[in-house]
């Protein structure tokens, strides 16, 4: 997918563009500070839709990470899930 703009303008190069992104309260989780693993895929799908983007369009992915061994496992779990989902079954 080419980048808008991408190239080099007054000296700048264009690394990348961000064409979405996306914040959400996590809905119902086990405690306060712990993530909810079906509302972080919901979030990333919307994220993908309003990008218009397919999830193996996706190269990077920066996530909150806490570094906590509830947490994190969570998160990973769920951008696996949405992210993975097309490249597993094509490998199948």
């Amino acid at each position: 997918m080419p980048i808008p703009g991408a190239g080099m303008s007054s000296g700048v190069i264009t690394l990348g563009v961000m064409l979405s992104s996306a914040v959400n309260a996590n809905g119902r989780s086990s405690a306060l500070t712990a993530p909810h693993g079906p509302s972080q895929q919901l979030l990333l799908r919307s994220c993908l839709q309003a990008a218009g983007l397919d999830p193996q369009a996706m190269n990077a992915l920066q996530m909150h990470s806490n570094g906590t061994p509830l947490g994190d496992p969570i998160e990973v779990g769920a951008a696996s899930a949405v992210l993975l989902q097309v490249r597993i079954s094509f490998n199948l």
